[in-house]
């Protein structure tokens, strides 16, 4: 079995891709997450999303269940997160951010410090 650094399936960098959104496109919410330095939990993502206007949930509840997503997909394969996946609701665009996977990083993520950015624009290959 091969180490996880000789693997090309491991990567050492999670990526958030961005989207359009209302009517901001995918590169500019990229300059806004450059500048601002921070990510935007933006809708709720999980199973019980489309349930909760049936539930009666809150507007305070709803935000609770707002998440950012982050791939682990080693860089080289990144392009195909972007592609046209039928079925898939979110259309992902190539610009988005690269950050080292380990916890340190991560941590420094979350809690919105002055953790180093790397801007990706990506090439079909």
């Amino acid at each position: 079995m091969k180490s996880p650094s000789e693997r090309d399936d491991v990567s050492r960098f999670v990526v958030h891709l961005t989207r359009r959104y209302d009517e901001t496109s995918a590169q500019k919410i990229l300059i806004s997450i450059l500048n601002e330095r921070k990510i935007e939990a933006r809708n709720a993502h999980c199973l019980f999303s489309p349930l909760f206007s049936e539930l009666g949930f809150s507007s305070l509840l709803k935000s609770k269940f707002k998440t950012v997503c982050f791939t682990e997909t080693p860089l080289t394969q990144i392009a195909s997160l972007c592609r046209t996946i039928p079925g898939r609701r979110i259309k992902l665009r190539p610009y988005g951010v690269v950050f080292y996977r380990d916890i340190y990083s991560i941590l420094a993520v979350v809690q919105r410090s002055t953790s180093t950015l790397m801007g990706l624009k990506l090439t079909n290959t």
